[in-house]
C-alpha cells in the first residue's frame, strides 16, 4: 500500500510540473504572439510624426564674427540648411506616396498643403521656423498653396521642444562650468595631449584669443566643432586644413557632453528622480497616437522643427546613446509611424532615424541611419530590441513609461549643487507688506519654470516679483519670529533634495490579457505543487497510522484465538473489515 501511495504522489507532482511547463510555454507564446506580425499581414500607416533638427546654419563663434559668418549672420539658416530640409521633405513624401513596402496607396496624394492634414510646430527661433517651412515645401511641392501655419510658443516656456527650460540642464550648461568641464576635459586631454594644438586650430579660424586659455580648452574645442560643421555644410571646411583634420576629434568632445546630459541612466539617482530628459516629447508622441486610435486626432502628419538639444534628449530617453543619437547632425529626423494591422486591427509603432548628407558633394541626399535600434518593453517588464524597428503600441508606451520621473517633481527636481546655483532667498514676504528681498535671476528662472514647486506650504508665488508670499496662518507666526522659513525648508529655494517630503514611485507595468492568464495559470501550478506536497504528507502519515493499526489488530486477533484455543472454545471465522 505504501508503494501505491508514493506512486500516487509522484503522479500528482508530475501532473503539476507538466501543467507548469505548459503554462510557461503558453506565457512565452502569448508574449511572442503579442509582439509578432505575420508576414502575410499588412501594416497600414495611420499617422506620421516627424521631429527634425534645423538645417545647416552659420557658426556661433566667440570672436571675429564677421570673418567667420560669411554665408549668413551667425546662427542663421544657410542656403545649405534650406536644401537639406527640402530633401528631407521630398524623401518622406515619396516614402508615403510611392514606396510599396510602406503604403499600398498614396497617403498624401495631393501636392497641396492642407491644414486639415498637416500640423506644424516649431521652437520660436528663426532658424527652426525657416527650417519648418523648408520641410513643408519639400513635402507639399505646390508652392501656390503653401501658406504655412506653424505653431510656436515663447522659448522660455517651450517645455516640449526646448530642453533648456528644464532647470537642471539650464543650470548645468550656463552656471555649473566646473562640472561641465569635468565632463569634457578628460576626452579633450585624451585627444589633444598637448592642449596648445587646440590653440593652433583656433588661430586658423580666427579664435586664437578664446582658445588661448588652458582652463577653457574644452569650451574652445566645442566651439571649433560648431564652426567646422557650419563650414562643412557650405563646402568651405577644406579651406581650414587643421580644422578639417581634427573635425571628428572635436565632434567627439561635444558628443561626450551631450551623452552626459541626455542619455537616460536608470541607475543614476538624480536622473531616476527627474526621468528621461526627452520625456515631454516622448509622452506627446504617445498622446498623439492615442488620439488617432480614439478618433480625436485626424492629422496624418504631425511635424516638429527643433534643435540638436531637442532630439538628443528624446533619443536618450528611447534608450539610444550612439554618436548620431547623442550629437544629431543638421536636419536629422525622427520619424514615428503609427501602424495598424489590417487583419487583426492591432496597433504598432515604428521609429526610424535618418538625415541628409552634410556637405554639398553628397547633394544633401537623405539616408536612414542603420545604427538606430528601437527598444520596447513587453508585458512582463522586459526590454527588447524591436524587429525592423516595429513593436506593439502597448510595448512602446510601456518603454516610454519606464523612464518617467520617479519623483513627482520630475525635471523640477534639483540636486544640492543646482539648489545652490538657484540661490533662492530664505526670507519670505508677509502678504500685504513691502519687501526689500531681491530674487536672483537663477531663482527667478526656476520659479518661473516650476511655479507649482517654487514655494512651501502656506506660501504663494507672486508672478511679478517672483517672491514667495506668506498667505496663510500656518506661516504668519513663524515669520514674526524667524523672518520666515529657509528656502531649503519651504521649497522657496527650488526643489529640495528631501525625498520624504514629495516622492511618488512609478506605477508597475500593466499586463496583457494573455500574460494575466499565464501568470494565473502559473500561480495555480505553484498552488497545485504545494497542495500535492501537503496531500502527500498527510497521506503518508495516514498510511503509517493505518499500517500500525492493522498490525496491532492482527496481533490482538492472534492472541485472542490462541486464548480461545487454550480454553477449547469453538473457533469462529474472523472477517476483517478494513
Amino acid at each position: 500500500m505504501a508503494c501505491f501511495a508514493r506512486l500516487g504522489l509522484a503522479t500528482v507532482l508530475a501532473a503539476a510540473l507538466i501543467a507548469c511547463a505548459i503554462s510557461s510555454v503558453y506565457a512565452q507564446s502569448a508574449i511572442n504572439n503579442d509582439s509578432a506580425v505575420a508576414a502575410e499581414d499588412i501594416l497600414k500607416v495611420l499617422q506620421v510624426q516627424v521631429l527634425h533638427r534645423h538645417g545647416a546654419r552659420s557658426g556661433l563663434p566667440r570672436e571675429n564674427t564677421t570673418k567667420i559668418c560669411t554665408e549668413s549672420p551667425c546662427g542663421y539658416l544657410s542656403w545649405a540648411g534650406v536644401e537639406m530640409l527640402l530633401k528631407v521633405g521630398g524623401f518622406l513624401r515619396s516614402r508615403y506616396n510611392s514606396d510599396p513596402s510602406v503604403v499600398s496607396s498614396p497617403m498624401f496624394e495631393s501636392p497641396n498643403y492642407n491644414l486639415d492634414v498637416a500640423y506644424s510646430r516649431s521652437t520660436d527661433v528663426l532658424r527652426t521656423l525657416q527650417s519648418a517651412e523648408a520641410f513643408l515645401r519639400g513635402f507639399f511641392p505646390n508652392m501656390d498653396s503653401l501658406y504655412a501655419a506653424i505653431h510656436t510658443v515663447p522659448e522660455s516656456a517651450d517645455v516640449l521642444l526646448n530642453s533648456n527650460t528644464q532647470p537642471w540642464l539650464k543650470f548645468f550648461y550656463s552656471n555649473n562650468k566646473r562640472l561641465l568641464r569635468e565632463v569634457c576635459n578628460p576626452r579633450t586631454d585624451e585627444l589633444f595631449p598637448d592642449w596648445r594644438e587646440i590653440t593652433k586650430i583656433g588661430a586658423e579660424i580666427y579664435q586664437e584669443g578664446f582658445c588661448s586659455d588652458y582652463e577653457t580648452r574644452s569650451d574652445c574645442a566645442r566651439t571649433l566643432f560648431d564652426i567646422g560643421a557650419a563650414k562643412k555644410a557650405i563646402g568651405e571646411l577644406s579651406q581650414y586644413p587643421l580644422l578639417e583634420a581634427n573635425f571628428e576629434k572635436l565632434k567627439s568632445i561635444t558628443t561626450v557632453l551631450f551623452d552626459y546630459e541626455y542619455h537616460y541612466n536608470h541607475s543614476d539617482p538624480l536622473m531616476f528622480k527627474q526621468g528621461g530628459r526627452g520625456q515631454p516629447f516622448a509622452q506627446q508622441m504617445v498622446t498623439n497616437m492615442e488620439g488617432v486610435m480614439a478618433g480625436s486626432n485626424t492629422y496624418r502628419l504631425m511635424h516638429y522643427s527643433a534643435h540638436d538639444t531637442s532630439l538628443g534628449p528624446v533619443w536618450g530617453t528611447l534608450g539610444d546613446r550612439t554618436p548620431d543619437g547623442m550629437m544629431p547632425p543638421f536636419a536629422q529626423v525622427l520619424v514615428a509611424e503609427l501602424l495598424q494591422n489590417t487583419t487583426t486591427g492591432a496597433h504598432y509603432v515604428r521609429i526610424l532615424r535618418g538625415c541628409p548628407g552634410q556637405s554639398p558633394d553628397t547633394k544633401f541626399d537623405f539616408a536612414w541611419n542603420s545604427e538606430w535600434q528601437m527598444q520596447c518593453m513587453d508585458a512582463l517588464g522586459i526590454a527588447y530590441k524591436a524587429k525592423e524597428n516595429i513593436c506593439p503600441f502597448a510595448d512602446f508606451k510601456r518603454f516610454v513609461k519606464w523612464s518617467e520621473p520617479a519623483d513627482v517633481r520630475g525635471y523640477c527636481y534639483l540636486d544640492q549643487a543646482s539648489i545652490d546655483i538657484a540661490n533662492c532667498p530664505s526670507e519670505t514676504v508677509v502678504y500685504g507688506t513691502p519687501s526689500s528681498v531681491l530674487v536672483p535671476s537663477t531663482c527667478q528662472f526656476y520659479r518661473s519654470a516650476c511655479p507649482q514647486f517654487a514655494c512651501g506650504m502656506g506660501y504663494t508665488l507672486n508672478s511679478v516679483s517672483m517672491q514667495c508670499v506668506c498667505s496663510k496662518g500656518s506661516c504668519l507666526d513663524s515669520n514674526t519670529t524667524s523672518g520666515g522659513t529657509t528656502g531649503r525648508e519651504s521649497y522657496a529655494g527650488a526643489a529640495v533634495n528631501t525625498d520624504e517630503k514629495i516622492v511618488t514611485l512609478r506605477d508597475s507595468n500593466g499586463l496583457s490579457a494573455g500574460a494575466v492568464a499565464s501568470v494565473s495559470l502559473a500561480t495555480f501550478c505553484v498552488g497545485a505543487i504545494i497542495a500535492a506536497a501537503a496531500t502527500a504528507a498527510v497521506c503518508m502519515h495516514t498510511t503509517r497510522r493505518w499500517h500500525y493499526q492493522c498490525m496491532h489488530m492482527r496481533s490482538a486477533v492472534t492472541e485472542r484465538n490462541q486464548l480461545r484455543a487454550e480454553r477449547e472454545e469453538p473457533t469462529k471465522n474472523l472477517v476483517e473489515v478494513i
